[in-house]
């Protein structure tokens, strides 16, 4: 059940598997992305009073490796190697989490139209900005990657859009959108009706620095897929599908809302 999905130094990837469904518990392992092989499976620092963490997001900062949780208030620390340090509190609830640009703090969301810069040591807020889209808050991103230079527009920040195949480009510092793409088509995972409910959704995008290719998954996804992300410069089919996907999505936020 994929929260976050990041590539480590040695180009394998980390992948955190939140407690779904019930009896299944957290994980975070590393993968082989040629092989699918999985190489390492950790479940350390993930049990509670209550019996088990849902853990979400994670990203490497610094020397270490941060997963958020997600209404269990804590985050869990790990070392390079993914071997378990310790917990810390954590004041939100936890879905996406990344770096920052400059690689010194954590960008976070909570479900809400939120991005969060956080302190990486305390874990407080240092700044929260609304993203927005088309004109509107975009609530609900979930797993995010930071990319140094997107499509050579400088840092640009990914996230998937909660029960959707959409994966919205902000910008970092501002929360604005710059771009929208759509992880459906003939050659992805062929779409479930339980979408709409989260069960079968894409979540998880790893930047490869390599070739400047994608690792896309999703929660339950038999499939793991790398992906090149090319500009559109004319109107496209495909590029129609995500800006019409986009807006039902921000439509149908404010008929709940309404």
């Amino acid at each position: 059940f994929t929260q976050g999905l990041e590539t480590a130094a040695n180009g394998y990837l980390v992948e955190t598997s939140g407690s779904f469904p019930e009896g299944v518990s957290s994980f975070v392992r590393t993968i082989d992305p040629q092989t699918g092989q999985e190489l390492q499976r950790v479940t350390a620092g993930m049990q509670n009073a209550q019996g088990g963490v849902f853990v979400e997001g994670i990203s490497f900062l610094g020397d270490r490796w941060l997963a958020s949780t997600y209404n269990d208030k804590m985050v869990l620390e790990f070392n390079h190697d993914l071997q378990f340090v310790q917990s810390h509190a954590f004041p939100y609830e936890g879905w996406g989490l990344s770096r920052s640009p400059d690689g010194h703090r954590l960008l976070a969301t909570n479900g809400t139209e939120h991005l969060m810069t956080l302190d990486p040591r305390t874990f407080q807020a240092l700044e929260v900005h609304t993203a927005t889209c088309l004109g509107r808050p975009v609530p609900g991103l979930n797993e995010l990657e930071l990319v140094d230079n997107f499509q050579r527009r400088g840092p640009t920040l990914l996230g998937n859009i909660i029960n959707t195949r959409l994966v919205l480009a902000l910008d970092p510092k501002t929360a604005e959108c710059t771009g929208v793409f759509s992880l459906d088509g003939a050659d992805m995972e062929t779409a479930q009706d339980n979408e709409r409910w989260g069960y079968h959704v894409a979540n998880g995008i790893a930047h490869n620095r390599v070739n400047n290719t994608f690792f896309v998954t999703g929660k339950n996804w038999l499939w793991l897929y790398e992906i090149r992300i090319e500009e559109e410069h004319s109107p496209s089919s495909q590029q129609s599908n995500a800006l019409e996907g986009l807006s039902e999505y921000l439509e149908s936020i404010n008929l709940k809302q309404g």
